[in-house]
């Protein structure tokens, strides 16, 4: 439906315009007019597409009637058509104006709507090899899933019918459900290996970059408020997620938040920085506890101000830690480092200032002795052999996924054991997350192969009362 445009005396009067109806012939179109001074129903007839006409009919507020309907819109619109119609007279012109580029407007945007669509009706196929690595992986965490419940009673739920598993996958990785194209194409599709295709077609769609690396981003730099911290924090999201949509390597990006140097606007990753950064003066405290927090899931800033009470962290570990962003600094060409600049601290009993060094609570044999003090410390957050970083990256990532990460809180996590541990799932993500340059889509596809996230949600546990913490606890259900 669209509005005719008529005039008489200079004054345009709008009156709706009806409905077109498909004809059997194919070509032909029957136009449909209600209201006041508009053709009838019973008067309307049937008008070749495109033809212009004049209306028969005698109107005091119309010496001519002028109907066009455009074949493009009719085509791409499935059967609606664009109707418009002037009066005869000193006007005509300018409606003939108005409605070329409403036509024209119309087009480009159904033709644009085209362009968008799916070139292939269904996602394409990946490599068997692909396929064959992928599976190897997909088959160790599902064993360790089935040792878990084995060995705790659990009797796991039903697998979910692939339309359940395939909205799960939507809503974890684009914010919301599919659309209804998107069902009856995934519906249609009778190829080979459907979950693995679209899970692979979704990580690869822009919306995944764009939603993920919001909810990335905020165990990376908050979600504090105030006009410039927002700023910021969205031109690092847009950053974090071109580079999520390019598949540049999460280490990489660590080590680029941590180290990175120039202004928040050409540099986006330094707004890891920036985000510290309160009345001009960076919070180097909260830098060193939000990086270990995010990217080794441990509290150790809790140690800020005295020993922790009930882990091994000194405060003077923490503090050496806060002296590895010691000598960042704002300036008006961004941030920063001061390689003069010695980082103190305010002792809390004396009140005396004392100095500290850059300093790491562990992996010694892994801290860098050239470079400044950040990008020592991002070597350090990434090495190969500092199994907190892919253990925190997994555990957060399945968080993600599931809202509720495998080991809680998902920033204090337990040391990686030291010995085998047959129910070590952490460890099997994450020797694979590293043995595959830290690659994020590869890591969430593993996750959302797996048992616990294609099985049903509903278990006999919730109907019976039983055992309901030990399903949940053991992800069963």
């Amino acid at each position: 439906i669209c509005r005719a445009l008529m005039g008489a005396d200079g004054a345009a009067t709008f009156y709706q315009a009806g409905r077109v109806y498909p004809n059997n012939t194919g070509d032909f179109f029957r136009a449909v007019s209600t209201g006041a001074n508009a053709l009838q129903e019973e008067q309307a007839k049937t008008y070749t597409i495109g033809a212009v006409i004049r209306s028969p009919f005698d109107n005091p507020w119309l010496s001519g009637l002028r109907m066009s309907v455009d074949y493009y819109n009719v085509v791409l619109s499935g059967g609606i058509a664009l109707i418009w119609a002037d009066q005869w007279g000193s006007w005509e012109r300018v409606y003939h104006v108005m409605a070329g580029i409403f036509v024209a407007a119309a087009v480009v945007i159904l033709v644009s709507a085209a362009a968008r669509s799916p070139v292939h009706p269904v996602p394409p196929a990946p490599s068997e090899t692909q396929l064959a690595d992928a599976r190897h992986v997909s088959s160790d965490v599902n064993e360790v899933l089935n040792r878990i419940w084995r060995d705790r009673g659990v009797t796991p739920a039903k697998p979910a019918d692939e339309l359940q598993v395939l909205r799960r996958l939507s809503l974890a990785l684009h914010g919301g459900i599919p659309s209804l194209e998107e069902i009856r194409r995934f519906e249609g599709d009778s190829e080979p290996n459907r979950l693995e295709r679209w899970t692979i077609q979704m990580l690869n769609d822009r919306r995944f970059a764009d939603y993920f690396s919001v909810r990335l981003s905020r165990g990376l730099v908050g979600a504090e408020g105030g006009q410039f911290i927002v700023f910021r924090r969205d031109r690092f999201t847009t950053w974090l997620a071109e580079e999520i949509h390019k598949g540049t390597p999460f280490d990489q990006l660590v080590r680029q938040m941590i180290s990175e140097n120039g202004l928040w606007t050409g540099v986006p990753a330094t707004n890891y920085i920036t985000q510290a950064v309160a009345d001009g003066n960076i919070d180097y405290n909260k830098l060193a506890g939000r990086t270990v927090r995010a990217f080794l899931g441990q509290r150790i800033d809790c140690a800020q101000c005295h020993n922790h009470p009930f882990a091994d962290w000194k405060q003077s570990q923490f503090e050496g830690l806060a002296a590895c962003f010691g000598q960042a600094r704002i300036t008006p060409t961004g941030v920063g480092d001061d390689d003069k600049k010695e980082f103190a601290v305010t002792d809390r009993m004396t009140q005396e200032e004392r100095k500290v060094a850059p300093d790491v609570p562990f992996g010694e044999e892994w801290w860098p002795t050239e470079g400044t003090p950040r990008t020592r410390l991002a070597a350090w957050v990434t090495h190969a052999d500092n199994h907190r970083f892919e253990r925190a990256i997994v555990n957060r990532t399945w968080g993600l996924l599931f809202g509720r990460a495998w080991s809680e809180p998902v920033d204090d996590l337990p040391d990686p054991p030291t010995t085998d541990d047959p129910h070590d799932l952490l460890g099997v993500l994450g020797r694979d997350f590293r043995s595959h340059n830290c690659d994020l889509k590869r890591l969430i596809f593993l996750i959302a192969s797996s048992q616990a996230f294609r099985m049903s949600s509903e278990h006999p546990a919730y109907e019976t009362g039983e055992r309901i913490e030990d399903v949940e606890a053991t992800w069963a259900a």
